[in-house]
């Protein structure tokens, strides 16, 4: 039995896909060899083969290209990207089509996207929340229409997006520029057919759109000439005053909940300030809520009503004006 293993060839283990077995190591280097002397033939043949399918797919290439792009039905040779392609997702820009201005802040896009413009605010066509109801238009409000969808009305415009991209009406929120670089917020502000919004967190635009609205504020052209858009008392507001409006007064103290802070400046009116926004963009310029009190402001903002009392929310230093 000894002699039988030492005199025997050194076994091997191999696995082939099919099942599992022995095979002397003689027998293996044998077949190898052999193996090794067919490749080489069947190797030449190969490359000799690629060679040709190579040469061939040349000759396709610069042959076949000038019929691709002379004969438009070969879209499988050259696609075209769609006019109306959107850039990937994160990206700060976007390239759309414009159906039409639904207002002068506000466009339809062909894809039926909405969009509304960031930092600017125009008077309301329909200013009630209740559309069934037949309310005049606020004044200007027709002619911001008119220059909105004069510059955008079946044209390609670009969308330039900064940290919050929708609203709560799934509207997107972007600066517009025309095909001429022009800003469209800009333009209507310059022109006095609508007010300055500070909104964060989209604030980064900030000074070139007010820069706009005091040219047009000096110049008292659009809504700084009228005398309905004027300042009007904390005194003489109701609960029934509520949207987009300009309210001066005395702040007569400051009321604190866990959200926000409230700067009373009539019995039934105040200007809420939350409390993110006053850490984030009041208090690097404000010690403290307490330091307005006895001083007159102007404010700019949306009013709603809530618990008989009319709240004009305030989220940027920019939407006040503190007299000396």
């Amino acid at each position: 039995m000894s002699c039988t293993w030492k005199c025997a060839p050194t076994a091997i283990r191999s696995s082939p896909a099919s099942r599992r077995s022995w095979t002397p190591k003689a027998a293996s280097r044998s077949s190898a060899r052999s193996t090794r002397a067919r490749s080489k033939p069947r190797t030449r043949l190969a490359v000799m083969r690629l060679d040709r399918r190579a040469l061939l797919a040349g000759a396709l290439f610069v042959f076949g290209l000038p019929l691709a792009l002379a004969n438009p039905q070969h879209k499988d040779v050259l696609v075209a990207v769609p006019r109306d392609a959107k850039t990937p997702a994160g990206a700060p820009t976007e390239f759309v089509q414009v159906r039409h201005a639904l207002d002068g802040d506000s466009l339809l896009l062909v894809d039926g996207r909405q969009v509304r413009l960031i930092g600017v605010n125009t008077p309301e066509i329909h200013p009630s929340a209740d559309k069934t109801k037949r309310v005049a238009p606020q004044p200007l409000a027709r002619e911001a229409a008119r220059f909105t969808g004069a510059r955008v009305d079946g044209q390609r415009v670009s969308l330039h997006f900064e940290a919050e991209r929708t609203d709560r009406h799934k509207r997107l929120l972007a600066h517009v520029a025309l095909s001429d670089g022009t800003h469209l917020e800009e333009a209507l502000l310059r022109e006095g057919l609508g007010w300055m919004v500070a909104i964060p967190p989209n604030v980064e635009a900030l000074p070139r759109l007010q820069a706009a609205e005091d040219e047009a504020r000096r110049a008292k052209r659009g809504v700084w000439g009228r005398e309905e858009y004027r300042p009007v008392a904390a005194e003489r507001l109701t609960t029934k005053d509520a949207g987009f409006l300009f309210v001066t007064g005395t702040v007569r103290g400051v009321r604190q909940s866990s959200y926000a802070y409230y700067f009373e400046l009539a019995p039934r009116v105040s200007l809420l300030v939350p409390r993110e926004e006053w850490n984030h963009y009041f208090a690097n310029q404000y010690a403290r809520p307490q330091a307005f009190v006895g001083r007159q402001l102007t404010a700019r903002g949306w009013a709603s009503a809530r618990d008989n009392t009319l709240r004009v929310r305030v989220a940027h230093p920019a939407m006040l004006t503190l007299s000396e």
